[in-house]
């Protein structure tokens, strides 16, 4: 609402709300027919693997754009799976391991380029209040671990930086899950991460902080913060579609 301002502002305003009606709309719509093709079954089911289609996409174009371009252009790739088994009606123990690659110029008339390799490797615990096995909704907690590799130097010649970090971090997630009579797996959710970086003692970039990554250095880095150079709380949407069995 506005209290003050021109009969511009007014006028936008209102025209903007029909357009968000009609988003809202569609995104319900949307969800409405998804959730009716992945009608629930009453077949058991204990096993499911998926994998988010749209980032594969996006991969590979981002990949061809890369390779087909004569000047240093951008690269990021995103390929992740998930693996879900159902222990009983209420938990599930699941399985996410995602590479990410990100290649790109930097600094002033791109003289520069950055190339950075993080692998992820993401066990967690979901359960199913409603007693729903691998289907319906679920809350999870998760712990992230991986590792990731930064390179930089001047176009066209090696890096004069590659430095290592290990990761490790906290997560929680909720979201719910469909599954068709013939196995076809669809699930939505939404939750957040927090990762903290460890640098390897080798590393020569300013960032690093050299000590070595032990338990008395993550205990440091709870209380420390700056001590390191951490990833912000990241936001995680789960969109994945697959089969059950």
């Amino acid at each position: 609402m506005y209290l003050s301002g021109s009969n511009e502002n007014i006028s936008n305003a209102g025209y903007r709300r029909p357009i968000m009606k009609k988003a809202v709309c569609i995104i319900l719509f949307s969800v409405l027919i998804i959730s009716h093709s992945f009608a629930q079954e009453k077949k058991i089911y204990t096993f499911s693997i998926k994998a988010n289609p749209f980032a594969y996409l996006a991969s590979t174009l981002s990949y061809i754009n890369f390779a087909t371009t004569k000047n240093y252009p951008s690269y990021i790739g995103l390929y992740e799976l998930e693996f879900q088994y159902a222990l009983n009606d209420y938990l599930n123990i699941s399985f996410n391991p995602r590479l990410e690659s990100e290649n790109s110029p930097r600094y002033l008339y791109n003289e520069y380029y950055s190339i950075n390799h993080c692998l992820h490797l993401t066990p967690g615990l979901l359960f199913r209040p409603l007693k729903t096995r691998l289907r319906g909704w679920y809350l999870g907690a998760y712990i992230p671990i991986g590792w990731i590799n930064m390179k930089e130097g001047m176009i066209s010649k090696p890096p004069t930086v590659s430095d290592n970090f290990a990761l490790l971090g906290i997560g929680i997630a909720t979201g719910c899950q469909w599954i068709n009579k013939k196995g076809g797996t669809f699930s939505l959710g939404v939750g957040g991460q927090k990762y903290w970086k460890f640098g390897f003692p080798n590393n020569t970039y300013t960032y690093t902080y050299t000590e070595p990554f032990t338990l008395k250095t993550f205990l440091t880095s709870l209380v420390e913060r700056n001590i390191y150079w951490e990833l912000p709380l990241a936001l995680t949407m789960d969109f994945r579609f697959g089969y059950s069995f």
